[in-house]
């Protein structure tokens, strides 16, 4: 069976051999193949995933703002002492470290919670698993009440799995989700990850035929359940919080994107004892790929004598950028708008090495900003920022020939760092 999907239309094919009573001698064999349209069953299934990540976003809220109002409450706090700590060099250097690690704590809570919320069709790409996990814990701790105790034991050199991503995550703030409605007393959260040979486990999952399984195991020290629950917990709709507290539809969800990766769930639960999801993901059998990137302190990234433009409306912002340009040697042309900007490199594109602009820009967006420039000088190097690019509007932008982009808030050691590297492509 195979699914074929257009943007209008999705259909699923079945091919059927038969063989004919008067072919049999000859060993001929005729085919009937059928079509069932199943876009609305997939549409109805996505729209079903997308409000489900609204409740988990939902629940986890008053953590969320929590949190948010505790980065605050940093960098207003260090902000106020820095004019007092002049004289104190070593403390000044101390708030301003805090200020910066408050204000990447934020980033990194927001990034988390655009790539979980997003609505995007699924994407099957390599994945390291534990990364997904280590955001999923650093979550976790910033959101979940501090009565739960939240813990990871993770397989160091785990292989890769092929799966989207961004599903996995969701199925890891699902189960973390339910295990913490377990435990309104508080307890721990236990995730963990291994790997487990697949022979082990082809007599309890019949469908488990591939080598080598990544076990990925959520476990909390709550209530458990009854076996009554326990056989019904993957039902859609199927709750046992109270009215208004949930739809009955994120362990549904769990399963059908577990099945959906070719993969299988088992639940260990006891009344009083707690409960632990174990979930099976077939590993991707090729060679471990390595994400890791180095950064480099802004000292070490090497400035230039080029001109910039920076297109920026927050004065502050574009004050700030403008500065550490200057102070590694570049000439900048500052704009506050879009259609100022698009002037602005009409004006100087003989001068221009490369624009950074926002996306998010008054009279003229970032985009359109874009189009502009390249339609001025078909070979402009722009560098696009944004605190979030929608997955359709970036497409849109690669293919009309954008290569560049950095998410805010940025650092100044990635902003010297990118604007170097567009500089130097030939």
């Amino acid at each position: 069976m195979t699914t074929h999907s257009t943007e209008e239309l999705i259909l699923e094919f079945d091919v059927a051999r038969i063989l004919l009573a008067e072919e049999e001698e000859e060993e001929e064999a005729s085919y009937v193949v059928s079509l069932k349209d199943i876009t609305a069953q997939k549409t109805l299934e996505e729209q079903l995933r997308q409000a489900q990540k609204l409740e988990s976003l939902g629940t986890l809220a008053s953590g969320i703002a929590h949190d948010f109002n505790n980065i605050l409450g940093i960098i207003m706090g260090h902000s106020f002492l820095l004019e007092r700590l002049k004289s104190d060099p070593v403390k000044l250097s101390q708030s301003i470290d805090a200020i910066e690690k408050a204000t990447q704590r934020g980033a990194a809570l927001v990034k988390q919670l655009l790539t979980f919320a997003r609505k995007t069709e699924a994407v099957f790409e390599s994945v390291l698993v534990n990364q997904i996990i280590e955001e999923v814990v650093k979550l976790l701790q910033e959101t979940f009440s501090k009565t739960i105790n939240v813990r990871s034991d993770l397989k160091r050199d785990l292989p890769i799995i092929v799966a989207d991503s961004n599903q996995i995550y969701q199925v890891m703030i699902n189960l973390c989700v339910n295990a913490r409605d377990a435990m309104p007393m508080g307890g721990t959260l236990s995730i963990a990850s291994t790997t487990v040979e697949g022979g082990a486990l082809s007599s309890k999952f019949p469908r488990a035929t591939a080598r080598e399984y990544i076990l990925l195991q959520v476990s909390d020290t709550g209530m458990g359940m009854d076996e009554v629950t326990r056989q019904r917990i993957f039902e859609p709709f199927f709750t046992t919080k109270g009215v208004g507290k949930g739809t009955g539809l994120g362990l549904a969800l769990v399963h059908g994107i577990v099945e959906n990766h070719h993969g299988s769930i088992n639940v260990a639960t006891e009344l009083g004892k707690g409960t632990t999801f174990s979930i099976y993901l077939p590993v991707e059998e090729r060679p471990i790929e390595s994400h890791r990137t180095s950064k480099k302190a802004m000292e070490d990234v090497p400035g230039g004598t080029e001109t910039i433009l920076l297109i920026e409306d927050e004065e502050m912002l574009g004050e700030l950028a403008r500065a550490f340009l200057v102070s590694k040697g570049y000439t900048v042309l500052t704009a506050r708008d879009g259609e100022e900007g698009v002037e602005a490199f009409s004006r100087h594109q003989k001068e221009i090495s490369v624009v950074v602009t926002d996306m998010g820009l008054p009279k003229l967006g970032g985009e359109d900003v874009f189009k502009r420039i390249r339609a001025i000088d078909p070979k402009a190097k722009v560098i696009l920022a944004s605190g979030f690019i929608d997955p359709e509007v970036k497409s849109e932008m690669y293919k009309a020939g954008a290569k560049h982009f950095i998410q805010k808030p940025y650092s100044h050691d990635e902003v010297l760092q990118k604007v170097r590297e567009v500089i130097d492509i030939k």
